[in-house]
């Protein structure tokens, strides 16, 4: 959530560092991203003979160790089909310049100077034309609509990170990754392979097909790989840069460098909606706007990694 969303969810996040106790159901859902993250971190820093499935499910064992049992599951069904499908997907196009490249600027308004950074989940270069990309890897229940990936913000402001730190990409990659635990392909005792579940990779079932034998020609398995492939669990966005957004990223970067600023003088104030049912803090804003004790409730419920501000407690 940006500054403008929610001016004192962005405090409590970012310049107090506050983090939970006990998790939200927000925070939970922000764990099995941040553990997925660094399973791919991992995965393309490894040179592409080293990419194997044993490396994704051994790390995902390692970094999930504080998830859920549920969660577990379908991030070791999620890392098996990734690797069905990137083995298809990547033939040797890119090469990782970097990973979790974190990237410092300064923002200059007219009532002063805000040092911003922002962290990339990785640089691909295009080996055959030397373009380099942002990578931007994603999980999601469901893929968003092309609208969020043709007018997103925060691509455009890690391009103005680049550029102030000297590096030109000529556009970004969202790599997303469906939240679906996929499954092995499930062969009938007559030998045929079940339909029931779209839940696994193109890749495997026809593995599977052709280890028993049978035929994807017939309409059945035809009909159902169609369906596989019309509801895909992975997907890659491309998008090239557009000079007029990366303007308008700029033009939005100083206002909200402004209002920040601001905040920090008048204070960070809260915009309720819909997002404060699952927000991590809810309880402190109910008695903040109660009158309640928040520094109180702070050390109780939260562990601290910023800074407090007197104005805020």
């Amino acid at each position: 959530m940006t500054l403008r969303e929610c001016p004192r969810k962005y405090y409590y996040s970012n310049v107090a560092g506050l983090r939970s106790l006990t998790p939200s159901i927000e925070q939970r859902a922000f764990s099995f991203g941040t553990a997925m993250h660094k399973v791919l971190e991992g995965f393309y820093k490894l040179p592409n003979d080293r990419r194997t499935l044993k490396y994704l499910t051994s790390k995902w064992r390692s970094v999930s160790r504080d998830l859920d049992d549920e969660h577990k599951e379908l991030g070791l069904g999620m890392v098996r089909g990734y690797y069905d499908w990137v083995s298809v997907m990547d033939s040797g196009r890119f090469i990782t310049i970097s990973s979790e490249k974190r990237l410092g600027m300064k923002v200059k308004t007219p009532i002063g100077d805000v040092q911003f950074s922002g962290q990339m989940d990785s640089l691909w270069l295009e080996k055959q034309t030397g373009k380099l990309y942002i990578i931007d890897h994603k999980t999601y229940t469901n893929f968003p609509s092309d609208h969020f990936f043709n007018n997103n913000p925060q691509m455009y402001s890690y391009l103005l990170l680049l550029q102030k730190n000297g590096l030109t990409a000529s556009g970004f990659i969202f790599n997303i990754l469906r939240k679906v635990s996929h499954v092995e392909p499930a062969v009938n005792k007559d030998g045929s392979l079940s339909i029931r579940n779209a839940n696994v990779s193109e890749k495997s079932f026809v593995e599977t097909a052709e280890r028993c034998g049978i035929d994807l020609a017939d309409p059945r398995y035809a009909e159902f790989l169609d369906k596989i492939r019309q509801f895909p669990a992975y997907k890659r966005v491309e998008q090239e840069i557009i000079v007029s957004k990366l303007k308008q990223a700029e033009r939005e970067l100083q206002v909200e460098a402004t209002a920040l600023l601001n905040f920090y003088k008048f204070g960070f104030y809260s915009v309720p909606g819909d997002h404060c049912a699952y927000c991590s803090f809810k309880h402190l804003c109910d008695v903040q706007s109660s009158g309640g004790n928040v520094r109180e409730t702070i050390e109780k419920n939260y562990s601290v990694s910023g800074t407090l501000l007197e104005t805020e407690l």
